[in-house]
């Protein structure tokens, strides 16, 4: 008989016939890039239900708050892409020698966007790794051990 290895960190999921898969439970996290976006405070005034009780306009305002994010935050890195190609375009062209003022402002403009995203995603970055960290940090595994020893 194989031995049984319960700290494996390649757990098998076993599937029993009439038993469905119960989804986990996602909670709710609050990210400190939200504080970035100009539409956070107004959107959180807007959809705050003030006459209902306050378990329940917390539990809406998760809700709503998970559709801003998917339609602002979320499309940060839909929006770096667009950026790097349009500054790419502008810069190709300077290099050829069109350089006009319009071009120059216009690459300017997008590299203080460009910035702006860059600033938003190593926060977003740094507070999930932090996160990890801190909830496998306790753990005490060989690894953290290992890591920490190094330094």
């Amino acid at each position: 008989m194989p031995k049984i290895n319960f700290l494996d960190p390649h757990p098998l999921l076993i599937a029993l016939d009439g038993v469905e898969n119960v989804e986990r439970t996602r909670y709710f996290k609050f990210e400190s890039v939200w504080l970035l976006e100009d539409s956070y405070i107004d959107m959180l005034k807007a959809r705050w239900r003030e006459t209902a009780p306050i378990q329940e306009s917390l539990h809406h305002l998760s809700h709503e708050i998970m559709e801003w994010k998917n339609i602002t935050v979320d499309s940060v890195l839909n929006k770096k892409r667009d950026l790097l190609a349009r500054i790419g375009g502008i810069q190709r062209k300077l290099q050829s020698g069109r350089n006009n003022l319009f071009l120059v402002n216009l690459e300017k403009k997008l590299q203080q966007e460009l910035d702006q995203i860059w600033k938003m995603e190593e926060l977003m970055w740094f507070q999930r790794s932090r996160a990890k960290l801190l909830i496998d940090g306790d753990r005490n595994t060989r690894y953290y051990h290992l890591k920490a020893v190094t330094r």
